[in-house]
């Protein structure tokens, strides 16, 4: 499955609190079909795996309306998505243990959109106990882009303003967290052995030094071509001194006419490893997988898909 996704919500409120702090800045994000690595008009997706169990349910505009994860029989999350036309107006975070809701770690995001002036859209985070978590508001420019997000909470305020440029094709934006560089972000499109690749880089920064480096790259169709994450990380030795080191990871994907990965090779410092995936679709017509095998560890994912009647009645396991 393509690794941009919603998170499972596996925390308590005092992990929600820390995430909410050192949030940088991002507007809020409608997830779709595509995002789960499924096609078609998918009315619903549950994903069986070893460890766990989601569900995923979409509308039919495709973007996803519920989501369920079952870390045990009585222990589950929920998260809800409702929209107002083209705009997400909510989104709430429902945490059951022992079958028992949780008000106190349960929360709700609600979205609020003024578009008298510049557009500007409000997200009001409030726990199901009626305590107001933070409040986030996202400013944009006349052309419709992010240029600063504050957010606000009981610790005080915090400014993330984004500087944009464009040179040689190459788009570039920096993130400064009250006016510090905290990340930058560049996407462009290149051409190797004869393939358009687009191309996204992240940095992560720390005191103006890059800590985290990510890039990925995409063919036309938007699959991963190449995943390359590089970091620098800090140890002690023998002696017991504070030492610093890098890591650099690859990751490279192979992809059948269909657009179906077959082979992914990782490659890790000397070390390398390849994986096989093996797939058994679920007989419509959008050519879904609903069994993945990957060797030579044999782990499996099992997924169970429905489609929007109108569109392909047709499901299978």
């Amino acid at each position: 499955m393509k690794s941009v996704k919603p998170k499972s919500i596996l925390f308590l409120l005092a992990a929600v609190l820390f995430m909410l702090s050192s949030a940088k800045a991002q507007a809020p994000q409608i997830f779709k079909v595509e995002d789960f690595d499924l096609k078609g008009p998918v009315k619903s997706c549950t994903v069986i795996t070893s460890y766990g169990q989601e569900e995923f349910s979409f509308d039919k505009q495709g973007r996803l309306t519920k989501q369920k994860t079952l870390h045990s029989d009585t222990d589950y999350d929920v998260t809800y998505y409702k929209y107002e036309g083209d705009f997400i107006k909510e989104r709430r975070n429902e945490i059951y243990r022992d079958k028992e809701f949780d008000r106190g770690t349960s929360m709700a995001h609600i979205y609020t959109l003024d578009t008298a002036g510049t557009k500007r859209i409000t997200e009001s985070i409030i726990s199901y106990a009626k305590i107001s978590l933070a409040q986030y508001d996202y400013i944009y420019d006349d052309q419709g882009l992010l240029v600063k997000t504050i957010r606000t909470d009981n610790r005080g305020v915090d400014e993330t303003r984004i500087e944009r440029d464009t040179i040689d094709g190459r788009i570039t934006e920096q993130f400064y967290l009250n006016d510090q560089l905290v990340k930058i972000q560049s996407q462009w499109s290149d051409i190797e052995e004869g393939i358009t690749l687009l191309k996204t880089m992240t940095v992560t920064m720390d005191r103006d030094k890059p800590q985290y480096r990510h890039t990925i790259s995409r063919d036309t169709t938007g699959n991963i071509i190449k995943n390359t994450e590089w970091s620098e990380l800090s140890g002690v030795d023998k002696e017991g001194r504070t030492v610093s080191y890098k890591q650099f990871t690859v990751d490279e994907n192979e992809y059948d006419e269909n657009g179906m990965l077959l082979k992914r090779i990782r490659k890790k410092g000397k070390a390398k490893e390849e994986d096989t995936y093996i797939h058994q679709l679920d007989g419509s017509n959008y050519g879904n997988w609903i069994k993945q095998i990957i060797t030579p560890d044999n782990t499996y994912t099992t997924r169970k898909i429905s489609y929007h009647a109108e569109s392909d009645p047709g499901s299978k396991e």
